[in-house]
């Protein structure tokens, strides 16, 4: 009885570990997150950006076959 205590106080110990290394792991992945969605919020501007401004040039420039 008291070597399947000491085994499963081991396990629970090694459970706890877990635990702790998995939340330490979520938290950074939570900001790696929120860092890559950042950036794709700034893409995502800059080639709306982008856009306009190639929308703008095409819009200047005398289509084809126009007199």
């Amino acid at each position: 009885m008291v070597e399947e205590l000491q085994a499963l106080e081991e396990r629970f110990k090694s459970l706890q570990k877990l635990v702790e290394r998995l939340r330490a792991e979520n938290q950074s992945l939570r900001g790696s997150l929120a860092n890559s969605e950042a950036t794709a919020a700034s893409l995502r501007r800059q080639i709306d950006q982008a856009s306009q401004r190639l929308e703008a040039i095409l819009n200047q420039k005398p289509e084809e076959g126009r007199p």
